[in-house]
């Protein structure tokens, strides 16, 4: 948990407490994928076009085998 915590924050490049597209981008896994919109909006469960924490999470759950 510390570690999402973490790398949370570290995304977060105005740290507002969300993320927006713009700094999922900064990950060099998604900058250039098609598919980085789809992404966000697995993430994104409100649809406000942030993720918070909560709904990070709960997205980085979705590709856990946990």
């Amino acid at each position: 948990m510390r570690r999402l915590d973490k790398r949370f924050k570290k995304l977060d490049l105005d740290e507002s407490g969300e993320l927006s597209v713009e700094e999922f981008m900064s990950l060099p896994e998604l900058k250039d994928n098609p598919l980085l919109q789809r992404v966000i909006d697995l993430f994104d469960q409100d649809g406000n076009g942030e993720v918070d924490f909560r709904e990070f999470l709960e997205g980085v759950m979705q590709f856990s085998d946990l």
